[in-house]
């Protein structure tokens, strides 16, 4: 039977469970709102509210009205990286001037 491995022995960032309402800006598209399930920084869990949001591969600008170590607002470019029913997982890019 194949070895299960855990998947937090991985991550580069500790998350933080936290729900926030940030924006999700996709090109061509209306900004929407999410909340999430976690934040880090190295990126944040969306959860699912069953409209069509960005899929894998898909890069964006999330807008978070805080970030980790800092009470001021930051835009970043992300991607997401995978997708459940629960919600997406994604990635940070960088900050977007």
């Amino acid at each position: 039977m194949p070895e299960i491995q855990d998947v937090t022995e991985n991550r580069k960032h500790e998350r933080q469970q936290i729900s926030i309402e940030v924006v999700v800006v996709m090109k061509g598209r209306l900004p929407m709102t999410y909340k999430t399930g976690d934040l880090s920084e190295g990126g944040v869990f969306l959860l699912s509210d069953g409209r069509d949001g960005p899929k894998v591969g898909e890069e964006f600008a999330v807008s978070l009205p805080e970030f980790i170590g800092t009470d001021q607002p930051v835009a970043m470019r992300a991607v997401v990286r995978h997708s459940s029913d629960r919600g997406i997982g994604v990635e940070f890019l960088g900050v977007l001037e």
